[in-house]
């Protein structure tokens, strides 16, 4: 099978829009990233379909266009930021990661909760590293580069930190991020101003 297939089979839509940040109600509806949508119109499960803008597909057309990548790459992204593996050197086909269950350790909500914001959080500082980088060497440094530059360091460490498959790792990053007030100020700025694009600042 191809990466395309493998992928779609192990992740549905309404996982990756969880694990990306957005919030998806119990009855499967979320606000469209694709359109200016204020009240929940796109229902998600194996696939998606907005009820306002038409949009529809399934996790890699959902992944490339958020991320604005290809269908390839948003299929590679999708294997890599799920941990899908490929089976041994005989078949190429991706399998989720699947330990041992006597070395699966709990993950509570609020482990979760803050391992997507600040993913998200480091994904948008990706995105600005590489949209705003000078175009020559006497340019000057456009601020969301310069931000991107001071920050992703220790947010990266953060990531890895509440992605560890130790229980107490995780426990203590959540802890300190909420005790200097860190996640609640990360979620201001994702809801605020999580994707500006050159297009917008132009405009």
């Amino acid at each position: 099978m191809s990466i395309f297939t493998d992928v779609k089979e192990a992740v549905t839509v309404k996982e990756a829009a969880e694990f990306y940040g957005f919030s998806v109600k119990s009855n499967g509806m979320m606000c469209c990233p694709f359109h200016n949508d204020k009240h929940p119109s796109m229902k998600v499960d194996n696939r998606f379909y907005c009820f306002g803008c038409h949009a529809k597909g399934d996790v890699i057309d959902f992944v490339a266009g958020v991320f604005h990548l290809t269908l390839y790459d948003a299929a590679r992204k999708l294997a890599d930021d799920f941990h899908l593996l490929p089976r041994p050197p005989e078949s190429a086909a991706l399998v989720p990661v699947r330990p041992d269950k006597k070395t699966i350790l709990p993950v509570s909500w609020n482990d979760r909760s803050a391992f997507r914001t600040m993913h998200r959080y480091e994904l948008v500082l990706k995105q600005w590293k590489k949209d705003y980088a000078p175009v020559d060497r006497d340019a000057e440094w456009d601020e969301h580069f310069v931000a991107a530059l001071q920050t992703l360091p220790s947010v990266s460490d953060w990531v890895d930190q509440l992605a560890s498959n130790d229980q107490l790792t995780r426990e203590y990053a959540v802890k300190d991020l909420l005790a200097d007030g860190t996640l609640d100020q990360v979620r201001l700025f994702l809801h605020k101003h999580a994707r500006p694009a050159k297009s917008e600042q132009a405009a």
